[in-house]
């Protein structure tokens, strides 16, 4: 192998261990999520399923209608909370490997997750200034570390396994810091400045909750400014410039995505998200929120991560730059935590500090040690412990193998998902089809657990047979959480309504008053479940949960409908509007 490598020109010969590196890694990548996805056996539902829904549906658009799919890209950045631009790079994979699950996974992870990958020894070389050293072994084993650290990081995957494209932002949060820690921020010029702000644009539209992100990197850029300021001479030039440059960036950013996303923005601004999600949020403070976030991460990761900040704080070189990604992790967390917890795919913007702060101390580390061998022996180390971390989050065989350890490790597990109940799912959805084929009658969903829910039902009609595919038209999508969606108004509109016993949620019952209550009144017969009658059909889930379908008899009474009015305005009088039935309204239904 070696002597073919010799025929090679020098450049090429000299990039051919990394060439041969990054080709492995890539391999490894498409193995271990393809491999993945193909042991499942399952329904996704919910944002599980959106972002893989609006891959093929942009594939679609692009096949038949090309003019058309650019103007939903245009559309879509401007109105949907869910916007589709974040798919348009993973188009060669639809139109290469098709429309499939699978597919879709493998190109989140090489077009996203592989490319994140293999930039960030670019960013480490410019946060450390060090590269591996002179030696190409070095700079050979500089890049494996860089990589393993990264790609072995169980958290890096989890979100993508799931169906998440949101790794991307990580990519893009190392290509601002890039440009960021490239030249001193005053000596930046007014084209980087644009630069940088346009991709924290791009950013913020290629997923909406990283806002969170760009308001802690303006706010660590103003505390290094005035830091500066006060610890160097109090030199208000210097001041001016800087903070002028901020607003450059900052301006750059908000005047494109105002320009572009105008009905989006505009919503954000005039949205209460502490409200809206506050069914998100169960965490009792920031120590419980940094405890979840220990445990997620865990121990062996969260050393690293510490050890790094102390090791840069400890350099004079590097303690500027720790002291800024350290305002920017308090900052964005405290943004972040007040509004909702962080699930698995928000735990992205503090993965990319902290793996920065991780890789920081094992490459200084690694630039102290003087010989070959003990470098491999650091490499080495470093890559076990993080393939027994990955292992122990994926694999049940590792982890009661490594139980004896597994207390360095993450507390996250996830495993190929497999449902055991698809049967009863697609007996309930051919007796719904029965039952509404023929007068194309609607159908309301009243649960909102994991294992039934009016997306799985919709997901479910085009998993199972093209003969369902109409089916999903007549399903209502439910509403799930209170403060968020508001009274659900098309319930009355359903001729038939699906409810579990007991009711189904997903987060407190307190939050899903919608759902709860609701089900209990068809449950029990009383308001506007005295409207329906309970079909014999009984349909068994996996949590143990019945599935039963009710049937409307007979047209609603105003007393029944004003009756659930004003329980509802009486669980949220704040938010009157959301939960009100009208005059109009009622003698809407009244008719149905």
């Amino acid at each position: 192998m070696f002597e073919r490598l010799k025929q090679f020109p020098p450049g090429l010969r000299k990039s051919a261990p990394l060439l041969i590196l990054f080709g492995f890694t890539l391999a490894l990548i498409v193995y271990f999520v393809v491999g993945f996805v193909a042991r499942e056996r399952f329904i996704y539902f919910w944002d599980y399923w959106t972002y893989y829904h609006l891959f093929a549906d942009l594939g679609r658009k692009f096949a038949d209608q090309p003019l058309k799919a650019l103007d939903s890209i245009n559309v879509s950045m401007r109105k949907s909370e869910y916007n589709n631009t974040g798919v348009v790079p993973l188009m060669p994979f639809y139109f290469i490997f098709g429309a499939g699950r699978a597919a879709y996974v493998a190109a989140v992870a090489v077009v996203y997750g592989f490319s994140t990958i293999v930039f960030f020894p670019a960013l480490l070389k410019k946060i450390t200034g060090f590269d591996g050293g002179a030696r190409r072994i070095e700079k050979l084993l500089f890049f494996a570390l860089a990589i393993a650290l990264l790609g072995l990081l169980p958290q890096f995957w989890i979100p993508v396994l799931l169906g998440y494209y949101d790794v991307g932002g990580v990519g893009l949060i190392f290509l601002i810091l890039y440009f960021y820690f490239r030249k001193g921020w005053r000596e930046q010029t007014t084209k980087n400045l644009i630069v940088i702000g346009l991709t924290v644009f791009a950013l913020v539209i290629f997923r909406r909750w990283y806002a969170y992100w760009p308001v802690g990197f303006f706010a660590a850029l103003a505390a290094r400014e005035i830091f500066s300021f006060l610890a160097g001479g109090r030199d208000l030039k210097n001041l001016k410039t800087g903070l002028k440059n901020i607003l450059i960036a900052g301006a750059a950013s908000a005047l494109v995505y105002f320009a572009l996303a105008t009905q989006i923005a505009v919503r954000m601004l005039k949205t209460d998200y502490g409200v809206i999600y506050s069914a998100y949020r169960s965490n009792a403070g920031v120590f419980e929120d940094l405890s979840k976030l220990y445990g997620y991460f865990g121990t062996f990761t969260m050393l690293l991560a510490l050890g790094g900040a102390a090791r840069m704080l400890a350099s004079k070189a590097l303690r500027a730059r720790a002291l800024f990604l350290g305002v920017l992790f308090a900052v964005t967390f405290y943004s972040f935590t007040r509004t909702q917890d962080m699930d698995f795919h928000h735990y992205y913007w503090a993965l990319s500090i902290l793996i920065i702060f991780a890789a920081v101390f094992a490459v200084e580390t690694f630039r102290r040690l003087e010989s070959l061998k003990s470098q491999t022996a650091l490499v080495s180390v470093l890559l076990l412990l993080s393939a027994a971390n990955f292992a122990t989050v994926f694999s049940g065989k590792a982890g009661t193998f490594l139980s004896p350890v597994e207390f360095l490790f993450s507390k996250a597990r996830l495993a190929p998902k497999v449902r055991n109940d698809l049967d009863e799912l697609h007996r309930l959805l051919r007796t719904l089809d029965e039952l509404t084929r023929a007068r194309r009658q609607m159908i309301y969903v009243l649960s909102s657990s994991t294992s039934l829910n009016s997306s799985i039902l919709i997901v479910g009609c085009e998993q199972f047979e093209p003969e369902l595919l109409l089916l999903k038209e007549r399903i209502f999508y439910g509403h799930d959480v209170d403060k968020r969606d508001g009274f659900p108004f098309q319930l009355y509109e359903a001729d038939f309504v699906v409810v579990a016993d007991p009711p189904g949620y997903h987060l407190r019952p307190g939050d899903q008053k919608i759902v709860g209550v609701l089900a209990e009144q068809f449950i029990k017969g009383q308001t506007v479940g005295g409207a329906f009658k309970k079909l014999p059909a009984e349909f068994t889930l996996d949590d143990a949960s019945k599935v039963f379908i009710y049937q409307k008899e007979r047209k609603y009474t105003a007393d029944e409908l004003m009756s659930v009015s004003r329980m509802f305005t009486g669980f949220y009088p704040e938010q009157r509007a959301k939960f009100e039935i009208s005059a109009e309204m009622i003698g809407k239904f009244i008719e149905n």
